[in-house]
């Protein structure tokens, strides 16, 4: 059980530390046998509340409450985030099966997680402006390109080219940065009209347009509430029924999209073609990196 093995973890963490203790005492002080019993009990009971905090995670994740048609969640406790287990996050939120309030500090740490532990390529879809992205995910892309491996990552921005553009006039830092961390990173950047997308998600039976897939092992669906830095997250696994709905939902949305790359100071467009998009399209859904 995976509580034992925290607390094997936090008994030789203590040991190591009793170890030291020993070795730096002065050479002439030798406490006495009641002062050693009394020091090692303390240790022992520090050590199986550090273990039971731990894995109390695990075991406490939420409450989900049902309040008219609305659904509710209780905060994810502290615990649970201290954990990198990604099976254990993953499990606990399939059962769950609806969406998962989360704040901004949560968000953060539980995409650190997904990044960490699964280094195939991540496909990211988004409707806000780079501008608005950064400010609603300040560490995101700062996650992403920590990765040991990025291996072709694609991203789509569901915006006009004139939105772009116009973003890039009010806010030329933060979208010069943005474009180039996608370039320099081998991340690919597209755009796409957003006029139809949420028609095309509920045509694919997707619960929504804005997601990220995850070495095609596990799917994230994201929105934002109303309420300032509060965010809200789906994750279901994939098996071959969503591939499926995925795949009809790119097949639809590629050949309107554009790519975007940074040169000479400025943005450049490009067109998909017919061959672009296919080559596209075979990495979109190419599953062999997944791990």
């Amino acid at each position: 059980m995976r509580f034992f093995r925290i607390l094997r973890r936090e008994l030789l963490v203590s040991g190591c530390v009793l170890l030291v203790l020993i070795l730096l005492r002065p050479a002439n002080f030798w406490p006495s046998f009641e002062k050693v019993a009394i020091a090692v009990g303390v240790l022992a009971l520090l050590t199986l509340a550090r273990a039971l905090y731990h894995a109390k995670g695990i075991i406490d994740l939420l409450v989900v409450e049902e309040s008219g048609d609305s659904i509710r969640s209780a905060e994810v406790t502290r615990s649970f985030f201290v954990s990198n287990a990604i099976e254990e996050l993953r499990t606990a939120l399939r059962h769950i099966n609806q969406w998962l309030p989360m704040t901004r500090h949560e968000l953060q740490r539980y995409t650190r997680i997904c990044f960490n532990h699964c280094r195939g390529r991540y496909i990211g879809t988004d409707r806000n402006l780079p501008s608005r992205f950064v400010q609603v995910y300040p560490f995101y892309l700062t996650s992403q390109s920590e990765r040991d491996t990025a291996p072709g990552d694609i991203r789509f921005l569901f915006v006009t080219k004139q939105e772009l553009e116009a973003d890039l006039v009010s806010h030329p830092e933060e979208v010069a940065q943005f474009v180039r961390t996608h370039n320099r990173d081998g991340i690919d950047l597209l755009i796409v009209n957003p006029t139809t997308i949420d028609k095309v998600a509920k045509d694919a039976q997707l619960p929504s347009a804005e997601f990220g897939i995850f070495a095609w092992r596990f799917i994230v669906y994201f929105k934002i509430p109303k309420e300032p830095k509060r965010y809200a997250l789906l994750t279901e696994d994939i098996d071959d029924r969503s591939r499926r709905r995925l795949q009809t939902f790119f097949e639809s949305i590629l050949p309107q999209s554009e790519s975007v790359f940074w040169r000479h100071n400025s943005l450049f467009f490009r067109q998909q073609d017919h061959d672009s998009a296919q080559h596209l399209l075979a990495k979109l859904v190419d599953t062999s990196n997944s791990q």
